[in-house]
């Protein structure tokens, strides 16, 4: 197999595919904002905190979801997935950060009383 066709053929895999902006992203994007929305409705909180959480929910699932349209509708589903996923991975580290320091001794020391008063 000589090169030029070797080209050809690697060149026709990776071909520009069309662009819809309804990226795997988005539509996860909208189920979760769907569930967010009737965990709200259903939830025992007062009215006036329902609407207000309603609202900035609203607004939020808006916001994101144009810019989840917007990376998607320009061929960037790289983007849209580490938008999606962004929270998760802050979490992550946050976590990973907490666990370090705990296990680095930042935690309860063994010698001091609040720690023992705390561990009874």
């Amino acid at each position: 197999m000589d090169l030029k066709n070797l080209r050809t053929r690697l060149s026709g895999l990776y071909a520009q595919q069309s662009c819809t902006p309804w990226c795997w992203p988005l539509i996860i994007y909208i189920i979760i904002v769907a569930i967010s929305f009737i965990v709200i409705l259903v939830s025992k909180k007062d009215k006036s905190m329902k609407e207000n959480g309603l609202l900035w929910n609203i607004l939020w699932a808006i916001l994101f979801g144009l810019i989840l349209y917007w990376l998607c509708s320009n061929c960037q589903n790289g983007w849209a997935w580490f938008l999606l996923l962004l929270p998760l991975i802050v979490l992550g580290v946050i976590l990973a950060i907490f666990i370090m320091g705990y296990s680095l001794g930042a935690g309860f020391s063994q010698g001091s009383k609040a720690g023992n008063m705390m561990l009874m």
